[in-house]
């Protein structure tokens, strides 16, 4: 089965020298020690997600460019819009802001980004493999309920072990959108 696991480009060399090592993940998995994996071979999101994001975790995406016209002072306010991603590289900046009275997080991206997919081979059957939403171990938090009802969530997986550099098949440069 092939999956993909997104990261930077910095990333990159210690991956393919260690292999993927588990880690929590503060919300999605703030427990147990896991590898982030999808069978989605990018990180789009739908439009019906990206709404879906919008309406229930307030998360929203404008030009990096508009944060530092901002910054500058050259502009008071800036247009927010759906996300386009789910997952982002470090070349923006994610901010949590009240907008309209509204605690909001904007994701702040550029026309390029470090993003970097990585691609492996796990067997189906794999001990180690959980489905996400099927995972016992996730959080069962009554206000994400809605969250594991989108699209993109469904395709992720967690895999509870390191897994080999020998099992990376491939790595590519996501920065072009």
């Amino acid at each position: 089965m092939k999956l993909y696991h997104f990261t930077t480009a910095d990333q990159v060399l210690p991956i393919q020298k260690h292999g993927l090592l588990p880690s929590l993940e503060p919300q999605m998995s703030p427990d147990h020690t896991v590898v982030w994996l999808t069978s989605q071979p990018d990180v789009s999101l739908t439009e019906r997600d990206a709404r879906a994001m919008a309406l229930w975790l307030q998360f929203y995406e404008a030009p990096l460019s508009e944060l530092q016209r901002m910054r500058a002072g050259e502009i008071e306010t800036f247009e927010a819009r759906p996300c386009k991603r789910w997952r982002y590289g470090t070349m923006g900046e994610r901010l949590h802001m009240v907008i309209n009275g509204q605690k909001r997080t904007v994701a702040f991206v550029g026309d390029t980004d470090n993003l970097v997919r990585v691609a492996i081979d796990i067997s189906e059957d794999d001990a180690n493999l959980s489905r996400y939403i099927n995972w016992p171990n996730r959080p069962k938090m009554r206000g994400r309920r809605a969250f594991y009802q989108l699209d993109h969530v469904s395709l992720w997986h967690v895999y509870l072990a390191r897994i080999a550099p020998a099992a990376i098949t491939e790595v590519r440069e996501m920065s072009r959108w």
